[in-house]
């Protein structure tokens, strides 16, 4: 499965969710880690949440304009975002908590990257 540029939060558990039922339903129990070459990793590989391709380094040729908008997006809303190690974050996890973070973060995140910033 692939993660989608709009998807909010919920929308994103909800995949890493079915991942997760998988994986417990292929002997893996919940909160451990399947070893590498688990047969549950590769029975639930097709529900493996994937990051939204614009937001592949590797596949997105503009993704550092897009990370630079997203900060400036993010910012603009008072979640204090910086540049990273080539990727945007957050100065805090406690923004996280900021009413309307996940509204800013998809719509920065869709304006961002959606166009390559």
């Amino acid at each position: 499965m692939r993660i989608r540029l709009d998807d909010s939060q919920e929308d994103v558990n909800r995949l890493w969710d079915a991942w997760t039922h998988c994986l417990e339903a292929h002997g893996v129990p919940s909160g451990t880690k399947a070893p590498a070459n688990s047969p549950a990793l590769k029975a639930c590989d097709s529900k493996y949440p994937l990051q939204p391709l614009e937001m592949d380094p590797s596949k997105n040729p503009r993704y550092s304009d897009g990370v630079r908008a997203m900060v400036r997006c993010m910012n603009s809303h008072g979640i204090k975002s910086v540049v990273s190690d080539g990727n945007w974050a957050m100065v805090s996890g406690d923004s996280m908590n900021l009413p309307d973070f996940d509204k800013y973060r998809v719509q920065c995140q869709v304006k961002s990257f959606k166009n390559g910033g």
